[in-house]
């Protein structure tokens, strides 16, 4: 036990148990393992988007969407199967021991920062559970077929197409869309056809861990955050499915992309798991010119591009391997060391304790 020297006026240290020790060491080493990660990716996004480019816009949304998991999951693995066994295994007091209040500050705002976004992803979850049984008291389906996404029909959508759910998904159409002085039959399929494809590659699934996950939200140096770099990836995808490759589609859902950004400029929606078809004013403009791209002149799927595609995907695997060898070597090197640095946290600005 550190010898605790008392002057007046100071602070007294706190005395917390064995296992709430064991607590804050975790919660304080995920916490720190997390932000020093995603720092790290936040200053190798250029390099990334550089690796993801030769990919396809599926393949660039899953990686995308590891990337994101890849910060929490290592600092949840590394935190319980690495520093708290490493503390457990050489801590030899199992009374209670004074712990500095810069390691308990640490400790509540990782705790608060884990609990606040599980919260909002289960707030999110509640509003999106409300809005689709409402839908399905007030909407009217539609003819489809049985292997097919649910569409549900609302009269108040406000020029909305979206799919929204989670284990029965459904395509919420605003009315207004399917009368007269709405879209076409061919722009109906092809609006409903990028919205199964969300359907069928579980985006609402992603998103919602997305929502679940604790971030940092720092902005990447080419715009938006890892989240918006994912949905956008993810439109784009789902674009992909539905034009199949036909420019006269992909023209015709450029136009309609235009139309709905018409008319719902300005609207503001909540948030909830869902994939709406219109996306906002960031990568619009790219989005569009993308599906302009696919002209008769556009390049066709060659064994070359598919070839050029396959070598994106082993690189992107084995840069992310590397990462993970890289960061598995790096805690290894620090093993002998991890007891004295879960002390000097748990005792940080401890009155008396050596420094």
């Amino acid at each position: 036990m550190p010898i605790r020297i008392k002057n007046k006026g100071e602070v007294p240290d706190m005395a917390i148990s064995y296992f709430m020790r064991m607590v804050c060491v975790a919660l304080v080493a995920a916490g720190l393992i997390q932000a020093a990660l995603e720092f790290v990716l936040w200053a190798a996004a250029k390099p990334i988007f550089r690796l993801l480019a030769p990919l396809s816009a599926r393949s660039r949304e899953r990686s995308l969407y590891l990337i994101q998991l890849t910060p929490f999951l290592l600092a949840v693995g590394l935190s319980s199967l690495v520093c708290v066994p490493g503390y457990v295994r050489n801590e030899t007091n199992l009374a209670s021991e004074a712990v500095g209040w810069p390691c308990l500050l640490l400790a509540g705002g990782v705790l608060a920062w884990f609990a606040s976004t599980a919260l909002r992803g289960l707030r999110v979850l509640v509003r999106t559970a409300i809005f689709s049984n409402a839908c399905k008291t007030g909407g009217a389906g539609t003819l489809r077929a049985a292997t097919e996404t649910p569409i549900v029909s609302l009269p108040d959508a406000g020029h909305r197409v979206a799919l929204v759910g989670l284990f029965h998904p459904r395509i919420f159409i605003s009315t207004d869309l399917l009368t007269d002085g709405g879209l076409s039959p061919l722009a109906l399929d092809l609006v409903f056809e990028h919205e199964r494809s969300h359907a069928i590659h579980g985006d609402n699934w992603k998103l919602l861990s997305l929502y679940c996950l604790p971030r940092l939200n720092l902005s990447l140096t080419g715009g938006g955050t890892w989240l918006q770099q994912w949905q956008s990836a993810a439109e784009w995808a789902a674009d992909d499915d539905a034009v199949r490759g036909d420019f006269g589609r992909a023209l015709l859902l450029a136009q309609v992309l235009v139309t709905f950004a018409r008319r719902v400029a300005g609207a503001r929606f909540p948030a909830m798991v869902s994939t709406p078809f219109a996306c906002g004013s960031k990568g619009f403009e790219l989005r569009v010119n993308r599906l302009l791209e696919l002209g008769p002149g556009s390049t066709p799927v060659t064994g070359r591009a598919l070839a050029v595609e396959d070598i994106g995907r082993l690189s992107a695997a084995l840069t992310l391997t590397a990462m993970i060898l890289g960061g598995a070597a790096a805690i290894a090197a620090l093993t002998p060391w991890l007891h004295d640095l879960s002390e000097h946290l748990l005792h940080l600005w401890i009155t008396g304790w050596p420094v």
